[in-house]
């Protein structure tokens, strides 16, 4: 054998490095003890540990799986009956067919996603079926496999001698026998790396998977990334290092002897299927699907109403109301149960008709309502929401020791006062509403001249700028240093500052948003009587505060302020003094305006 030259073998080197030291990055700082940045701060396993305690990467991790299995077994049926067709039978039109397999596999995943997106909207309409969910997913799934297996298969019968099942049936074998003895154990191997192909695309698959997927049926792809939106943490890096694991795993076991291979795929289906039937032979009786921001609520309140009405909650999240207006238009309305709309889109949800109006008789906790909440401009009487919490926009920066900035929006629009780097919010209304207040103007101006002035700001600041963050994205940037400054909601800068002394929070002196985020049940929600029940939950004095306690937002609900912790109550971030609040608007509904906001938008972040 001859020896590898040393060119050869540093090429070799370098080609491995690349490969495989992204992998080994993600596994070792998957012990790092600091959730934020690069730094190293020491060895621990507390991110495996919460790994295995969250229920939701856990339904994650069962549903990626389920999701793939099915959708591998059902395409290898179809592939490999569509293959054998393809290369066995002559028919008229046969060379259309086969042009017409490749369309899937070349054309982009987006596309895909937002046809089958349209086709299940289609056929829901006529027939009242096909939700949003698992089976969606499968069903999809299927449908960009299936080229995959009958291409990997149509290719093995391609190289198979046919003299060999002429022979076959020479012998007295019908169809059949000569299918089951001769030419399904020679195109075995085909068969099974199609099958792998097509397990592994489902496990990686996002676009579609993203498109098609309803509550309760999210994957770890789907997972990992809205949690990248907000920052990649340790948990997130643990995760990726388990999935590294199982595709290691699944590699050796392909280098088993084919009988103890066959054993051990055995044994995996059906633990996984045990594990599947036990999950659901468990399953409370009732369900409620919630859609809701990010990181919006202490899980210990989610695990009490489970409890209290043997009901099985599911959550999803969203980064932004647009998102969020997006999947109820696309059928969400009929999926979740409660959504969490702010005050300036509920106008848009009464006009789209995509919520319904509180039975106030099941909700009694009504009352607890601070006056300032009850009753407002954009729901006389609280008929259609109630409110969850309320906030501010504002600045979230580290500052220098013995730095002294002004607390003005200059620090982004403005370069000569420019701390550092630092991002915008990713949100239509907050950001061009930050310009126009740095301008002096409304955050609410629907004058073209004013708006051209903010899209003119927003322009000239996007240069220097390191990009649009979500609220949350954003604090996690200033915690890992990856920035100076963020505009942040004062929430999530609360809870950043509690993690990281050395960061603050102010609304800046020009003013800036107060907003309020609701309860609504939409139109066709499938539990609307459990959607009562949870919002008369959220609205317990204790409740109320044990969510405010954990978010850092404020609590609407007068009863839940003796049960806020005190120091919350004292700190201005989250309870403003009269001085910042006379300089708070509400964003409002600003009908045909919106226009041209979405044109100023469509402006700042294609330029």
């Amino acid at each position: 054998m001859r020896r590898l030259s040393v060119p050869l073998w540093f090429s070799a080197a370098v080609t491995y490095l690349f490969l495989y030291a992204p992998i080994a990055v993600v596994t070792v700082y998957s012990f790092n003890a600091r959730r934020y940045g690069m730094v190293w701060s020491g060895f621990t396993t507390r991110w495996y540990r919460e790994l295995f305690q969250s229920s939701e990467k856990i339904l994650a991790a069962e549903n990626t799986v389920v999701l793939a299995l099915a959708s591998t077994l059902v395409s290898t049926l179809l592939g490999t009956l569509l293959g054998y067709g393809l290369a066995r039978y002559r028919f008229a039109g046969q060379r259309i067919f086969s042009w017409l397999m490749y369309i899937p596999v070349v054309i982009p995943d987006i596309v895909m996603a937002v046809a089958m997106l349209l086709f299940f909207a289609l056929l829901r309409r006529w027939t009242g079926l096909f939700e949003l969910g698992l089976p969606t997913m499968i069903l999809a799934h299927i449908t960009f496999q299936i080229p995959f297996v009958a291409i990997v298969v149509r290719s093995r019968l391609s190289g198979m001698d046919p003299s060999i099942e002429e022979a076959a049936r020479d012998l007295g074998a019908d169809g059949w026998q000569t299918f089951r003895h001769v030419t399904l154990p020679l195109i075995a191997p085909g068969i099974v790396a199609g099958a792998l192909l097509a397990f592994t695309l489902s496990l990686d698959d996002f676009v579609v998977s993203f498109f098609t997927a309803g509550p309760g049926s999210t994957t770890l792809p789907i997972l990992i990334y809205s949690s990248v939106k907000r920052g990649i943490t340790p948990d997130i890096n643990a995760l990726s290092t388990l999935i590294v694991l199982a595709s290691v795993a699944g590699t050796l076991l392909m280098s088993l002897p084919p009988r103890l291979r066959v054993r051990s795929f055995q044994v995996v289906l059906v633990l996984v299927g045990a594990a599947f039937l036990f999950g659901r032979a468990a399953a409370p009786k009732n369900r409620l699907n919630l859609l809701m921001w990010s990181e919006y609520i202490d899980p210990q309140v989610i695990r009490d109403f489970e409890k209290r009405y043997d009901c099985k909650v599911t959550l999803d999240v969203f980064e932004d109301l647009e998102s969020m207006m997006a999947k109820l238009q696309q059928g969400g309305s009929s999926l979740y149960d409660v959504i969490t709309p702010t005050n300036y889109v509920v106008p848009a949800l009464l006009r789209l008709k995509l919520v319904q109006e509180i039975r106030h008789e099941n909700v009694p906790n009504l009352a607890n309502i601070e006056p300032r909440f009850a009753s407002p401009f954009f729901d006389p009487g609280n008929r259609y929401t109630a409110p969850y919490q309320w906030g501010t926009n504002g600045i979230y920066l580290r500052k220098k020791p013995g730095q002294t900035l002004e607390r003005t929006w200059g620090l982004f629009f403005d370069p000569a006062k420019q701390p550092g780097s630092f991002m915008l919010i990713d949100g239509i209304r907050e950001t061009i509403g930050a310009a126009l207040k740095f301008r002096g103007h409304s955050l609410n101006s629907m004058s073209p001249r004013e708006l051209l002035e903010a899209r003119d700001t927003l322009l000239e600041t996007k240069r220097r700028c390191a990009g649009f963050e979500g609220g949350v994205g954003g604090k996690n940037r200033v915690l890992s240093r990856g920035v100076v400054a963020a505009m942040a909601y004062n929430g999530d800068a609360v809870r950043g500052m509690r993690e990281d002394p050395e960061t603050e929070y102010f609304v800046p002196e020009e003013g800036s948003e107060i907003w309020m985020d609701n309860m609504a049940i939409p139109a066709q929600a499938p539990n609307r009587t459990m959607a009562e029940k949870f919002i008369n939950f959220v609205l317990e004095p204790e409740t109320g505060a044990r969510i405010s306690n954990f978010t850092q937002y404020a609590t609407p609900n007068r009863a839940a302020l003796p049960f806020i912790h005190p120091k919350d109550r004292a700190n201005p971030a989250i309870y403003p003094p009269p001085a910042v609040m006379e300089k708070l608007e509400f964003l409002r509904d600003i009908g045909p305006a919106l226009k041209l906001y979405d044109e100023v938008w469509t402006q700042v972040k294609s330029k």
